[in-house]
């Protein structure tokens, strides 16, 4: 039996090769989304680093306030 281009067998190969193809292309997608959401992540948590570190720099800054304070007028003991 002799099986051309078109045979019943290669047209259903081909078909299975197609639906690995669409998967494959979902799967992509997919993996391009999650990608996407953990950058949105990264840079949200980017955001709140140099938020928490400006409270650090604010902190600091008071802290040394207070200390200058805490010289200018110091406690006389008698």
């Amino acid at each position: 039996m002799k099986m051309g281009a078109g045979s019943p067998v290669q047209k259903a190969h081909a078909r299975t090769e197609g639906d690995e193809g669409e998967e494959q292309a979902e799967e992509g997608e997919e993996q391009a989304e999650e990608g996407e959401e953990q950058a949105e992540e990264g840079e949200e948590q980017a955001e709140e680093g140099e938020e928490q570190a400006e409270e650090g720099e604010e902190q600091a800054e008071e802290g040394e306030k207070e200390g200058e304070q805490d010289n200018a007028f110091p406690l006389q003991m008698n």
